[in-house]
């Protein structure tokens, strides 16, 4: 603890944050390369993992908190999923890129839905994807859109199409 005291808080801030970051990376690598079960999955995510797989499309938002383009699609993605809350066909996800640890839950999310192929190709935030869920294909990219109607038109038209 002496050895605190004579040094400036900053550096230490400084070390400690390098020290978390270096852990992030080492956590977020890791489940890259195979080691899925580092983060626990909730209740709540099994529960979204399991209607995923029972859906027929999911509509997938690439996020980052700092990406403009994402927090105008927030809002207007919410409305979305909320018009299709009661519709067991469709199932919507976030893939957080915002920090290693959010990436790495996402990560795991796609590993059990069998989405790994598309989430690793995703390296640009502000995108929405609509993908069928049997051949894990996507269907339609959305990128910087906020319109409600060009959603749901597009989703409708997937759900009632052949």
């Amino acid at each position: 603890m002496q050895l605190l005291k004579n040094k400036n808080p900053q550096i230490i801030h400084c070390s400690l944050k390098s020290i978390v970051n270096s852990f992030l990376s080492i956590v977020l690598l890791l489940s890259l390369y195979g080691c899925s079960t580092i983060m626990p999955t909730s209740e709540e995510d099994i529960a979204l993992i399991n209607k995923a797989k029972q859906a027929k499309f999911i509509v997938l938002d690439v996020y980052h908190h700092d990406c403009e383009s994402c927090r105008y699609i927030e809002p207007v993605f919410k409305k979305v999923q909320e018009y299709y809350s009661n519709n067991s066909k469709v199932v919507f996800l976030k893939y957080d890129l915002s920090n290693s640890f959010a990436a790495l839950k996402s990560r795991n999310t796609a590993k059990e839905l069998g989405l790994d192929d598309i989430y690793k190709s995703q390296r640009y935030s502000g995108i929405v994807l609509l993908i069928n869920n049997s051949n894990k294909a996507i269907i339609e990219s959305f990128v910087a859109e906020y319109s409600y109607d060009k959603y749901i038109e597009s989703i409708n038209r997937k759900l009632n199409g052949p």
